[in-house]
C-alpha cells in the first residue's frame, strides 16, 4: 500500500519512515512537514495513495482540516490520525478516519492501525467485483453473465439477444 506521512515534527517523520519500512507491505511515497504542500501532492496523485498518516496539530492547517478540505476525494484514501492528545478522536471519527494513534507512536499500536487499514483495503477490493446477472435462455438454461462481458444488446420484437465476447444468448 502506498502511503504518506504528514507531520510537522521531523523526529516523528523519521520514526514513522522507519516503522513503514519495517512493515514490508507499505511503500512511503513521501513525507511532508507542511500540510498545505501535502494537500497539493494528494490532489495530484489521488489514485496512487492508499493511506495517509496525518498529525492533528500543525501550523496553518490541522490534520482534520486537511482531511475535510479534500472533500469527496478523501473517500478514496484511508487516514490514520496521529496526535499527542486524545481530545481530537471525536473529530477524527466524524471525518471517517480509519484509525487514531496517540503519540509517542508505539510499534504495536502502529501495526494494529496499519493492519486494520490493510484489511479495509483488501475487503474493499474484494467487494468491487464485476456485477453479474442471470438469464434464462430460450432452451431453458440458466446462464450467469458478467456485465463487463456484454458488448451488444439487440431487441427484436419479443426476443432479446445478449452478445458477450464469448457467446450470444437469446431470451424471451
Amino acid at each position: 500500500m502506498n502511503c504518506l506521512v504528514i507531520d510537522d515534527d521531523e523526529a516523528v517523520g523519521v520514526y514513522m519512515r522507519k516503522l513503514i519500512e519495517d512493515t514490508g507491505f507499505l511503500n512511503l511515497l513521501g513525507y511532508y512537514s507542511n500540510p498545505s504542500v501535502a494537500v497539493g501532492f494528494i490532489m495530484s496523485n489521488i489514485d496512487l495513495i492508499d493511506l495517509v498518516f496525518v498529525d492533528v496539530e500543525m501550523p496553518g492547517l490541522t490534520g482534520i482540516d486537511l482531511i475535510s478540505s479534500l472533500g469527496t476525494m478523501a473517500e478514496k484514501i484511508k487516514f490514520v490520525v496521529i496526535s499527542s492528545k486524545d481530545k481530537y478522536a471525536i473529530d477524527a471519527l466524524e471525518n471517517n478516519v480509519a484509525a487514531y494513534i496517540l503519540k509517542p507512536v508505539n510499534p504495536v499500536n502502529f501495526l494494529k492501525a496499519v493492519s486494520k487499514v490493510r484489511n479495509m483495503v483488501e475487503n474493499t477490493a474484494q467487494t468491487e467485483v464485476s456485477p453479474t446477472f442471470f438469464i434464462r435462455t430460450t432452451d431453458n438454461r440458466y446462464v450467469k453473465i458478467n456485465w463487463h462481458d456484454v458488448y451488444w444488446l439487440e431487441v427484436n420484437r419479443n426476443n432479446i439477444f445478449i452478445n458477450t465476447f464469448d457467446a450470444c444468448y437469446e431470451i424471451q
